[in-house]
């Protein structure tokens, strides 16, 4: 039952909650039947729970039947084994009768109502601390089921002592004791409260209490001063956020009842803790008042500044990149003394606690909110800023190919990249020469220049991050160059080899290795990049690069047998200088053949004309190194003057070369054709005399017959004519 109604059956006497109560439990109606109700509850006692306070009110309706058949009420306390606590103390019963102790009458539509108001009853269970006690409530009607009986009940524990708490500045004191009994102190009063008009800690006062069962008990009490000691803390002294805690020393736990706060600013507040809102920093003088419900109370006072409390932003480049290895420095902004703070972050983060900077390269990829709390100032606590920063994994990527040295004639190669993150979007590159597909990555030998080539794989960047490329090296390698030449093989006019031919690949033996065939068949065992023919026919040689695996094409050389000469002849077109020619004529052989004079340089032709005074030597050779002939030729001249004055210098006169002509004859005449000297070719010359007589300054005529051979070889006189003049 709740509020303050009143029971109608006691001429609204009795209310339905007991004074000073908040709730009670009906047992039990105002109807008929012969109905019956109990309530029970248990508890299990403790030295905060020795006083056992019930209340009851009774409402009986009294038809005047026998005892046993009137409506009735009964209490019972019963211990752990459900039998009665106290026979005495814990038992009481009453049923409908006219002049019970404690009951009224109230007539009520006709009928007659035995009440009793509400009765508080104290029981002792100092015995019992620790066991567990039943309370039980019964009610019941008329046994002959036409009257009622019912009752209001309320219970509760509360310790077993007198409260003795006094104030240092406040007389006289007042003791009271436990509700539910009478009362007789040993100041000889018999009230449930006594004052002690000059309280002293360490007095003490009893008291004997007596249950309306008639069970007594004896209590005493200490007197002891119970004035707080208020004071208070400020835990943030921030001004639109001031804290105040109360840090007042309460004795023996007495509970504050009354709270006052005077901020210094014109506002109060009436907690225990307050939180109070200034208008802008400063100092203010702050008061607090408690006191407790023995009417004691204390009052302090302190000056309490409060701040603004700074403000700052934190701040970072939105996104870093893994490959960032510089440490990345914070922008702290805002207001008042926002330093001496510590930056934190969630882990994997790779951050300096000091500077907040951060090392994206050593931080695990993710988005991390960063946060900076400086300590408190003037006990303001001071908000932690954040800034979120996210680092991303920078993608890297390795480029290779199925074969990273190649040949101009080898198949296409498709680029393979593999690596870490979104490494896609990017074009591949490469130096001049290569050719490569700029998106696919695909190279083709047999399009590109041979070299070695450095292939780039570049993404834009991902996410802020700059891609580093991916780079590899690709080497395209030339086929082996094989030339081969024909030659002939030479033999003799008895069609015997003169010598074998010799086919040159061109190449060295280090570096390469051969194949060699001959009319289509390979040659074993020849494997050098030279091999010597004995036999004519079709050959071929194909070169592979030891280093690279490169496999030339194919080179061929027919070779052909080639009749080496069997006679040079040399005829002469006059002798003498002026208008000769040197003819060398060969025969018996293949040809062509290459014509030398002297150290100068191979031709075709085999005249040699205008030649020089003196010796030459005429050289036949051919394109295969098989035909190797020598023979001279001597080409004449003389003096056009002599002048034989005895002064050694040019005092003879002689035809010049004859050293090839030892059967030549030289003939001198005089202008009217007369002998005078004949010369042969070891002679000395002519000194001009004739008989030992000097003949005179004039022009003189000579002649000179000599042998040549013809075209056929056939050795044949010539005659040569001319003049000199000579000067004494």
């Amino acid at each position: 039952m709740t509020g303050t109604n009143t029971d109608p059956n006691t001429c609204n006497t009795v209310t339905e909650v007991a004074p000073g109560g908040t709730y009670s439990a009906r047992l039990g109606n105002s109807d008929t039947g012969a109905e019956a109700e109990s309530l029970r509850y248990s508890i299990t006692v403790s030295s905060s729970s020795t006083l056992f306070i019930y209340k009851y009110a009774v409402v009986l309706e009294d038809p005047g039947h026998a005892d046993l058949d009137q409506p009735r009420f009964q209490v019972k306390i019963l211990n752990s084994a459900q039998q009665l606590l106290d026979p005495t103390c814990g038992f009481y019963t009453v049923a409908a009768a006219e002049n019970i102790p404690g009951f009224q009458t109230c007539n009520y539509m006709g009928s007659t109502i035995r009440y009793k108001d509400w009765t508080t009853v104290g029981l002792d269970l100092t015995s019992y601390v620790g066991q567990t006690i039943t309370l039980e409530f019964a009610t019941g009607d008329c046994s002959l089921g036409a009257h009622f009986g019912y009752a209001y009940v309320d219970a509760y524990c509360s310790p077993l002592q007198i409260s003795s708490n006094f104030c240092s500045s406040s007389f006289p004191a007042t003791l009271t004791a436990p509700v539910g009994f009478t009362y007789l102190w040993s100041t000889g009063e018999t009230s449930q409260s006594i004052q002690v008009a000059v309280p002293q800690a360490g007095q003490s006062y009893s008291c004997v209490l007596t249950s309306v069962t008639g069970c007594t008990v004896n209590i005493s009490t200490i007197m002891q001063q119970v004035t707080p000691t208020t004071d208070f803390t400020v835990t943030n002294a921030c001004y639109n956020n001031a804290i105040f805690t109360s840090s007042s020393i309460i004795p023996d736990n007495i509970t504050l009842t009354s709270f006052i706060w005077d901020f210094g600013d014109g506002s109060t507040a009436t907690t225990e803790n307050a939180v109070h809102t200034y208008a802008g920093s400063g100092t203010y003088t702050v008061s607090y008042s408690t006191s407790n419900a023995s009417g004691c109370y204390s009052t302090v006072s302190h000056p309490v500044t409060v701040v603004i409390p700074p403000t700052a932003t934190i701040n970072y480049g939105v996104e870093f990149c893994t490959n960032v290895t510089n440490p990345q420095p914070v922008v702290l902004n805002g207001t008042g003394a926002y330093q001496g703070g510590v930056f934190s972050s969630s882990s994997g983060l790779f951050i300096n606690a000091n500077t907040g900077a951060i090392t994206p390269s050593l931080s695990v990829p993710g988005t991390y909110t960063i946060a900076y709390q400086i300590p408190t100032i003037n006990n303001c606590t001071v908000p932690v800023v954040t800034a979120t920063v996210k680092i991303n994994l920078t993608p890297t990527a390795i480029i290779s190919y199925p074969n990273t040295r190649l040949c101009v004639t080898d198949a296409s190669q498709n680029a393979i990249l593999t690596g870490t993150g979104q490494y896609q979007g990017g074009s591949f590159t490469s130096n001049s020469g290569l050719n490569i597909d700029s998106f696919s990555g695909k190279i083709n030998p047999s399009l590109s220049t041979p070299g070695s080539y450095l292939i780039s794989y570049s993404s834009a960047a991902l996410a802020g991050c700059n891609v580093p490329p991916a780079t590899t090296i690709v080497q395209i390698n030339p086929l082996p160059e094989v030339n081969l030449e024909d030659t002939t093989i030479c033999f003799d006019s008895e069609t015997n080899t003169y010598s074998n031919a010799v086919l040159s690949a061109g190449l060295n033996d280090f570096d390469y290795t051969f194949v060699w065939e001959h009319d289509g068949a390979t040659i074993p065992n020849a494997t050098q990049s030279q091999y010597t023919v004995s036999q004519i026919g079709n050959y071929s040689v194909v070169a592979t690069n030891i280093h690279t695996g490169c496999v030339s094409t194919s080179a061929t050389a027919i070779v052909t047998l080639f009749k080496i000469p069997t006679k040079l002849i040399i005829s002469l077109v006059n002798s003498f200088t002026g208008g000769a020619s040197i003819i060398a004529t060969v025969t018996g052989g293949t040809g062509p053949y290459l014509y030398q004079i002297d150290n100068e340089t191979s031709q075709d032709s085999n005249i040699f004309s205008n030649p020089t005074p003196g010796l030459h030597h005429i050289y036949i050779t051919d394109r295969f190194g098989c035909t190797h002939l020598v023979t001279e030729a001597m080409i004449m001249d003389y003096p056009a003057f002599f002048t034989p004055n005895g002064d050694g210098y040019n005092d003879i006169w002689h035809v010049r070369h004859l050293e090839l002509q030892p059967e030549a004859v030289v003939k001198i005449f005089d202008r009217y054709g007369k002998l005078i000297t004949e010369l042969l070719p070891n002679s000395d010359g002519w000194d001009g005399t004739l008989n030992g007589h000097l003949l005179p300054s004039s022009d003189y005529w000579f002649s000179i017959n000599y042998q040549v051979f013809d075209a056929l070889g056939t050795k044949k006189w010539e005659q040569f004519k001319s003049h000199f003049s000579m000067k004494r």
